[in-house]
């Protein structure tokens, strides 16, 4: 499983970038991206699109990887800030979708945020697939971390049982968690 990184000036650029966004809204149906859009998601995806690996079959992308670094978090907080006093009406999705305030960062110092780790799992026919799978992952989260954090760090909702089965398989602690979400880390050799 070989995973593509996104590169600005291909020309395929804009295209990645809408089925990502769909892959998202599909996977994730609660994300905010959902909820503000297409035209946020793009805003966001201009800040950190070098952060974002995807698996492509048959021009489809099918399974995603994307980090988020404090300071482009950070930038997003203000985006989002900026978007609603836009598009006030989105302001409807903050104040009727209570889970999302116990989403807040609990971010383990030097660690980098998963932001997503959507994987397909009608790729997986097997145990040896799923291992291979998987170190391909964990390869990525390597290269990722490389020398400038000492691991990873990610949060889930409760109730997402495959997402909470593959951070206990793959060594992810846990090291917070709330009455919709479970933060999870793991140190990265």
């Amino acid at each position: 499983m070989k995973f593509s990184k996104i590169n600005k000036n291909d020309k395929n650029f804009n295209l990645i970038r809408k089925k990502i966004y769909l892959l998202l809204i599909t996977k994730i149906p609660n994300s905010i991206f959902n909820n503000l859009g297409y035209d946020f998601f793009k805003l966001y995806y201009n800040i950190n699109y070098m952060n974002i690996f995807y698996y492509l079959i048959n021009d489809n992308v099918v399974s995603l990887i994307s980090y988020i670094e404090f300071k482009n978090q950070k930038i997003l907080e203000k985006i989002i800030i900026n978007f609603l006093f836009k598009n006030p009406f989105k302001l409807f999705f903050f104040l009727f979708n209570l889970n999302f305030y116990f989403k807040s960062d609990k971010r383990p110092n030097n660690y980098v945020q998963l932001l997503h780790l959507i994987l397909d799992i009608k790729l997986i026919k097997n145990k040896f697939q799923k291992k291979k799978r998987d170190q391909s992952v964990n390869l990525i989260h390597k290269k990722f971390v490389k020398k400038k954090y000492i691991g990873i760090y990610a949060n889930f909702n409760k109730l997402n049982i495959p997402a909470k089965n593959y951070y206990k398989n793959n060594g992810f602690k846990e090291y917070y968690n709330n009455l919709f979400f479970s933060f999870v880390k793991k140190k990265i050799n």
